[in-house]
């Protein structure tokens, strides 16, 4: 999720993703946003215009309102649990198509398998929905 028209002030205490690293909003001025790293003690500083480059690092909770046909196709398509299948499109976005995640994921062949496997198979799942009771 690219940060344009954001409201940098909004975004203290969350973590952006700029040029491959992985950065937390410290506090924000007039100019700059003010950057660090939780793991060390390395900080950094991004003029506010640079935030166009950024993109915005997801919450799980996001992905869980952003996506919610694609984690139900996950939950019936693969047979995972909701968390499993928030945590498959989270780890998909933010780790890549690698990602592995849970048992049940990785039986599928990864985070990449089974999302391309529920987006084949999502007009099934969608029928199966609108069945009437």
């Amino acid at each position: 999720m690219k940060l344009r028209n954001v409201n940098p002030a909004s975004l203290v205490d969350r973590t952006i993703i700029y040029r491959g690293q992985f950065w937390e909003v410290a506090d924000v001025t007039d100019a700059h946003v003010l950057l660090k790293k939780s793991w060390s003690n390395q900080t950094g500083r991004l003029r506010v215009d640079q935030l166009a480059e950024c993109s915005l690092y997801p919450s799980r909770e996001e992905v869980e309102k952003r996506y919610p046909f694609l984690i139900r196709a996950l939950r019936q398509a693969c047979i995972l649990t909701t968390s499993e299948a928030i945590g498959a499109v989270h780890g998909y976005l933010t780790t890549g198509p690698l990602f592995m995640g849970s048992e049940a994921v990785a039986h599928v062949g990864g985070a990449r398998r089974a999302v391309e496997h529920a987006l084949r198979c999502r007009y099934f799942v969608r029928q199966l929905f609108l069945q009437p009771a």
